[in-house]
């Protein structure tokens, strides 16, 4: 799986694609909300391996339906390697660890290996839940993951080690947090509200309430989403226009 994942720039977006193979042919996939900026069926990205081995190509572009958050790309040459790599929930259980691969923040400086930028950055989470449409994972999840590929060790088959795919990352779970501003009391001025809110700071001695400023920012819960590679698979064989691998 590392030597599948590549860092996609389309146009100003900077996100994770991944090759995968079906029926003989292969194809990038991404999340379709990096490549919304290019309106064609047919545009420029540049995929690279690290930061010197970029190839810029025009491809063919194929979006699953909203809200699945999938694109699937087709050069007219072999990107990656094309090693047995099986994508499907099959064998999957949740509450297992899983895996996702990518460039955090677009950047070559995480690298699961120190030194070397061609190996994108592994993190773990674990299969929360699935309601249908999206995947839920509890991990911590980085802008620039997106369109990277959910792994996993099939558990159906103990004695033997084979790593699926089960998805793609489409983001995380915002949730919108007050901004709050620190204002200092004496000891004697605390109340039972505050405690019960938990609107207390203790710094160097003293002691702030904390105070609703009317504003908010988001924050990332820790929820990571992504949808199953089936709406991937489903749009190839409906588009079966890959770079023949047996060429």
């Amino acid at each position: 799986m590392l030597l599948r994942v590549l860092r996609i720039q389309a146009g100003p977006v900077v996100g994770t694609a991944f090759t995968m193979e079906v029926d003989g042919r292969q194809y990038v996939i991404t999340a379709k909300h990096v490549v919304a900026g290019l309106q064609n069926s047919q545009d420029v990205v540049t995929l690279c391996r690290s930061s010197a081995d970029c190839t810029t190509l025009s491809v063919k572009i194929f979006r699953c339906d909203d809200p699945i958050d999938i694109a699937v790309l087709a050069a007219d040459t072999k990107l990656t390697v094309t090693y047995p790599l099986p994508a499907e929930l099959k064998g999957i259980a949740f509450g297992q660890d899983v895996f996702f691969i990518g460039f955090p923040f677009g950047s070559y400086n995480y690298s699961t290996i120190v030194g070397a930028d061609s190996v994108p950055f592994i993190k773990k989470g674990i299969i929360s839940a699935n309601d249908g449409t999206r995947l839920f994972v509890d991990g911590n999840n980085n802008p620039g993951f997106s369109g990277s590929p959910i792994v996993y060790r099939d558990l159906s088959h103990p004695n033997e080690i084979i790593f699926k795919v089960a998805g793609v990352i489409s983001g995380f779970q915002n949730q919108p947090l007050p901004v709050l501003r620190p204002t200092e009391i004496r000891p004697d001025q605390i109340t039972p509200e505050d405690r019960a809110a938990s609107r207390l700071m203790e710094s160097n001695g003293k002691v702030f309430r904390l105070l609703d400023t009317g504003t908010v920012v988001q924050s990332n819960t820790g929820i990571v989403i992504g949808h199953a590679i089936d709406y991937a698979i489903e749009l190839i064989r409906k588009n079966p226009v890959g770079f023949n691998i047996s060429n």
